[in-house]
């Protein structure tokens, strides 16, 4: 399977405990998520205040105008721990709301910055469930090398 099978359009899929996922979103239109070196400082600020609390980190990618996570979500006793996750039928939907409470929190703070008003995301950020060693192994290659693919930059150097 090439790795850009990733972007198929797929149903909704729910964010579940011990499970990793591949996880993408890109800014609306022509405009750019990143602008300074502020910008992605203050954006992994909110990633560890509202995602490392309920999921591990094995890769990201941060590029100006989108990007690439992938993240396993943390075991459901540790979730259940952190308050608001109490019952398991809302567990998934809690999970979802922790990454839309990233992409509002960073949104505010880039619009007020910015002087701008409006969504800065595109609705609903893309996810695929990983769901093998080899997939796990081949989207660590295509996160870190998205910058490349994408123009960004010449070399990881």
């Amino acid at each position: 399977m090439e790795v850009y099978l990733i972007f198929m359009t797929q149903s909704f899929i729910p964010l579940e405990p011990e499970r990793v996922y591949h996880i993408w979103t890109h800014a609306n239109g022509s405009e750019n998520l990143f602008r300074t070196e502020e910008n992605y400082r203050y954006f992994l600020e909110k990633y560890t205040q509202h995602i490392y609390p309920i999921a591990k980190t094995y890769a990201y990618c941060l590029m100006p105008n989108h990007l690439h996570l992938m993240v396993e979500i943390r075991k459901e006793k540790a979730l259940t721990k952190l308050g608001g996750f109490e019952n398991p039928r809302d567990l998934t939907a809690k999970i979802s709301q922790q990454f839309g409470n990233l992409f509002n929190a960073y949104t505010k703070a880039y619009n007020k910055m910015y002087d701008r008003k409006g969504s800065l995301f595109i609705p609903k950020f893309r996810r695929k469930r990983i769901d093998n060693d080899s997939y796990f192994t081949r989207l660590i290659t295509y996160i870190h090398n998205n910058p490349i693919h994408h123009q960004f930059v010449k070399d990881l150097n």
